[in-house]
């Protein structure tokens, strides 16, 4: 029985390999994203907090100071949410990559799997060929013996 040899191996393997790359960057990007948004928390919670802490305090020098961080902290947290956005958008744009991807692989398995298939029938064929050819060899052999 000869081996079955699908032609487009190779591209099914590089659609694979671009699948799994497509993943490691999804994983790496959900994983900054996480970051980034735990920054983006602190960030919040630092502002809010500055915001609920009034300061009786009479020194202007202090108050310029407390609102100047103020303002440091909404610049912060403004850029860090457009990071957060960016990445999310990043995100979204990888997995749908991976979707891509996905259903590009699935269309070489299934050719595999019909070519495959095809290959089976065709043994199958060859090997009934054989046995009907060795049933047709006995019935001469014993037809010549009688």
């Amino acid at each position: 029985m000869a081996r079955f040899i699908f032609p487009l191996e190779s591209v099914l393997d590089y659609r694979l390999s671009i699948e799994d790359n497509v993943k490691q960057a999804l994983a790496k990007t959900l994983i900054e994203y996480r970051e980034q948004s735990k920054i983006l928390e602190v960030i919040n919670t630092n502002l809010k907090a500055t915001l609920n802490h009034h300061s009786f305090a009479l020194d202007v020098a202090w108050l310029k100071h407390e609102n100047l961080y103020r303002e440091y902290l909404t610049d912060c947290l403004n850029k860090q949410q457009e990071l957060v956005k960016e990445l999310q958008q990043k995100t979204e744009d990888c997995r749908a990559k991976i979707i891509q991807a996905h259903q590009e692989r699935l269309i070489l398995e299934k050719l595999k799997d019909k070519s495959w298939q095809r290959y089976q029938l065709e043994e199958d064929k060859k090997e009934q060929f054989q046995i009907d050819e060795v049933g047709r060899n006995i019935f001469v052999y014993r037809k010549r013996g009688s």
